[in-house]
């Protein structure tokens, strides 16, 4: 699991389907715009296809303009397939089933429950986001970083460390981070475009989410629940979850924080999305229910009644919080 056979990959290439997971964040789309620039640096072809639209919030990253939805397009050739900020190819949604079997695909990640599924695996759970390992990948090549591809990877190790507040931020990504803002990228701007953006009626329907907080003060469980019919017929134009699980972490005394969010489409299925504190690895937690992440940001996807998956879940987090 090496750089040295993702750079080995990406020279035996000529084209490139990029890729990442569904549910677009800053991480996934500021990879992949910016390996799409290393490739194209390198004098490869390269698109990038995901299976959602980027979302209003990170229109603003260069060549986000040039991102395929999965459903718009019939076929593209490529020599070789990537996956970046992706634990499973499952993730990719129907992208995944572009996959050839007959021409070999990368794997760029940093989830520790990466399951290592491509022919050239390059995971770091040490790194802060894909970005960061993006990064590296410039330097290694010897590609010159440029003020687009530069604003890419600090917009991703920007939302993946929760600017900078997450137990993933090490001494290496400020040094990163700040060798990025030297090519002329403004933090301010990039943190007005993300989380100073919200239109007034998703305020009001956040606040509507927030109100459905619970908190089991004597374990440290802040958690809200989320029917389907919650957000039936709306379009969003920013990260409720991401937005609702911040909200849970600023509540003193909260270790661990759940979102529990109906599918729109199966009712029958339930999104549980974790997040704790750095002295708590709720990793293993999202693995018992067939899911994955990092040691303080995982995420699940179980079929059953929300109120049952809500009440197994914490069970097991109250297990976890006294052993």
């Amino acid at each position: 699991m090496s750089i040295e056979k993702v750079i080995k990959g990406i020279n035996k290439g000529r084209s490139f389907l990029i890729t990442s997971h569904f549910n677009l964040e800053g991480d996934a789309l500021g990879s992949a715009l910016a390996l799409r620039y290393l490739l194209l640096a390198l004098g490869k072809k390269a698109q990038v296809v995901m299976e959602d639209e980027c979302p209003a919030e990170y229109r603003f990253l260069p060549g986000s303009d040039r991102l395929k939805k999965i459903k718009d397009i019939r076929h593209i050739k490529y020599d070789v397939f990537a996956a970046v900020d992706c634990s499973d190819l499952g993730r990719c949604k129907a992208v995944a089933e572009m996959v050839d079997k007959n021409k070999p695909v990368i794997n760029i990640d940093h989830h520790r429950s990466n399951n290592n599924f491509a022919d050239a695996n390059w995971v770091d759970p040490e790194a802060s986001s894909a970005c960061e390992m993006v990064f590296r990948l410039f330097k290694r090549m010897r590609v010159p970083i440029g003020r687009k591809e530069a604003l890419c990877m600090y917009t991703g190790m920007l939302t993946d460390t929760g600017s900078f507040r997450h137990p993933n931020t090490t001494p290496m990504t400020h040094s990163i981070a700040s060798e990025l803002m030297d090519l002329g990228i403004d933090a301010s701007e990039v943190y007005a475009h993300i989380y100073q953006s919200l239109g007034f009626e998703d305020a009001r329907l956040l606040l509507k989410a927030i109100n459905t907080v619970k908190f089991d003060s004597k374990n440290g469980i802040v958690h809200f629940s989320l029917k389907s019919s919650f957000l039936k017929g709306r379009k969003l134009s920013f990260d409720l979850t991401e937005q609702i699980l911040n909200f849970g972490r600023m509540i003193a005394g909260a270790r661990v924080v759940v979102l529990f969010k109906e599918n729109m489409d199966r009712p029958d299925q339930v999104r549980v999305n974790l997040r704790s504190s750095k002295q708590v690895d709720i990793s293993g937690v999202a693995r018992m229910f067939g899911g994955g992440g990092h040691k303080n940001a995982s995420a699940c996807t179980v079929n059953g009644k929300l109120e049952v998956i809500q009440r197994k879940v914490i069970r097991r987090i109250r297990r976890l919080l006294n052993p």
